[in-house]
């Protein structure tokens, strides 16, 4: 962020990246809350199931809930105005048919009881 050197600049924290990455509850509530813009939220095993990081990454998470990320203390560790969005690419899901709305639906209702 100092090296970009923009006042308007700020973070974007991915929940699947956050975990993988080990970074826990404790690492985000320690960052200075007015640098966090933006949030993904998004579930996955903390382990990789064995498919390329980039793939899972990109057409394979799971709605919250389903895999183990600390998702609710995530959130609880973030500012409560940031903006939060949902990063679930489902493609294997869509590929078997599931609806647009069928795969969206339950992520958006287990989004909106995680902040509850």
């Amino acid at each position: 962020i100092r090296h970009v050197g923009r006042a308007d600049f700020r973070l974007l924290l991915d929940t699947m990246h956050l975990g993988r990455s080990g970074a826990s509850p404790e690492t985000v509530a320690a960052l200075d809350p007015t640098l966090i813009g933006y949030v993904q939220l998004c579930d996955v095993p903390r382990q990789s199931p064995g498919m390329d990081y980039m793939t899972e990454a990109t057409f394979e998470r799971l709605e919250p809930g389903k895999g183990d990320m600390p998702l609710r203390e995530y959130l609880s560790a973030m500012p409560r105005d940031v903006t939060v969005s949902l990063e679930i690419p489902m493609r294997a899901r869509a590929e078997a048919g599931v609806s647009s709305l069928d795969r969206l639906r339950p992520c958006v209702e287990a989004a909106r009881a995680l902040m509850a």
